[in-house]
């Protein structure tokens, strides 16, 4: 495979393990802090979220091969860095597994109207099996995938728009954008926005696909992210346009119910659109941001343990590291068959430890105290100590916000 294509197929990788279902409910969460902070608050944590990104790619590119996060933190923060970094990536990778698992199960059951146990089987054997065929493959499906999902995407809002004749009309978008709303709302929505703009933990598996060139490497991370940036605001446009804020139906309204923030705007779209291409876009939408998403987390998972367990990738350490990474998920899938949001709702805390606090902490130790030698450093981010202090407090905020 030519290096352009493996540069394509990484920034649809990193944009596809970005865009989940979750995002359909972000605007639920972000309401009641109107258009223009949130928009603010988007970009905040995409550039937060990116450096960051790049930490991890130079804390990455410092080790040679397939040295993935466990060997990286051990080497770097020492054992209890990599015990730590051990239960926060198993946390957060197998949650979101199981959320994507549950949630592709249940989409199977409702099209298909076949037993749990059977979706669950019908889901993911073709996963597993690109798995083990190897990264051309999973590559090759993912751009698939991810090229569905922005044609969706762009099919959904065009329907939403046209079909919409019971919203609220658009010339009242500037009472939903006006800026004296709750902003402190925001503060809350920051473990979701975070995980919102999560792709790293496929980093040095990145790293190893695209032969470590640095400049690809950094292109496909800058491009990659900025597309789900410009899906999510595109989204809280459409959103706002046509559901208000406040009211008995409104997006606040839906937040205090305590459900499924995603299945309620899904359910008042379906309720006063009238066109049937906004439930068609929903489902190609809906399944391929789910699946895409898993490509991204079992492919990292699947190297992760790879390198934690020292488990080379012959015939018979295929189907161990396959079954480290689809099992678990399975057995959560099979106990609770619709915890698609329970599950997501776990990632938040643990993401911001792996994507945030470990990238920070390990290149400052690999910078200024020298962790590793400092000619195997082949890239360096071009922020200094300070900045690189202040995204490790931030990701420490945030994880007091997901447990509080």
């Amino acid at each position: 495979m030519s290096t352009n294509n493996r540069y394509l197929g990484g920034i649809l990788l990193v944009a596809g393990t970005c865009i989940g279902a979750g995002m359909i409910g972000v605007p639920v969460k972000t309401a009641a802090a109107g258009f223009y902070p949130t928009l603010l608050a988007f970009v905040v944590v995409w550039g937060i979220m990116t450096i960051s990104a790049l930490l991890f790619l130079e804390a990455s590119l410092a080790f040679p091969g397939e040295t993935n996060f466990i060997s990286m933190t051990k080497a770097t923060l020492g054992s209890t860095g990599k015990n730590i970094a051990w239960l926060a990536s198993l946390f957060y990778m197998y949650s979101m597994m199981a959320s994507y698992t549950t949630g592709g199960a249940t989409m199977i059951v409702e099209l298909l109207k076949v037993n749990v146990n059977v979706s669950i089987i019908i889901y993911l054997l073709p996963f597993i099996l690109m798995l083990y065929l190897g990264a051309k493959w999973l590559d090759l499906v993912n751009r698939f995938l991810t090229i569905g999902l922005i044609g969706s995407f762009i099919l959904l809002c065009f329907s939403i728009l046209i079909g919409a004749h019971s919203l609220q009309p658009v010339s009242t978008l500037h009472i939903n954008t006006h800026i004296n709303h709750s902003v402190h709302v925001l503060t809350f929505a920051l473990p979701l926005l975070v995980t919102t703009f999560g792709y790293h933990v496929i980093i040095p598996s990145l790293k190893f696909y695209l032969h470590e060139d640095v400049s690809i490497l950094k292109k496909t991370i800058l491009i990659g992210s900025a597309i789900p940036l410009v899906v999510y605001v595109v989204w809280q446009i459409v959103v706002l346009l046509l559901i208000p804020i406040f009211g008995d139906e409104g997006l606040v309204s839906m937040l205090s119910a305590n459900k499924n923030p995603g299945d309620s705007i899904t359910s008042y779209l379906l309720k006063y659109g009238q066109h049937k291409s906004v439930l068609v876009s929903l489902i190609i939408f809906t399944f391929c941001a789910i699946s895409s998403s898993l490509i991204g987390v079992a492919w990292s998972l699947y190297d992760f343990f790879a390198d934690g367990f020292n488990i080379t990738k012959n015939n018979i350490g295929k189907l161990i590291l396959i079954s480290l990474t689809f099992v678990p998920p399975i057995i959560y899938a099979v106990i609770f068959p619709q915890g698609f949001l329970k599950a997501l709702s776990l990632s938040g805390a643990f993401a911001t430890i792996v994507m945030i606090i470990y990238p920070a902490l390990m290149v400052y130790k690999i910078r200024y105290n020298k962790a590793v030698e400092q000619g195997s450093v082949k890239y360096k981010v071009p922020v200094g100590a300070t900045l690189i202090i202040m995204i490790a407090l931030f990701g420490a905020a945030v994880v007091l916000l997901g447990i509080c």
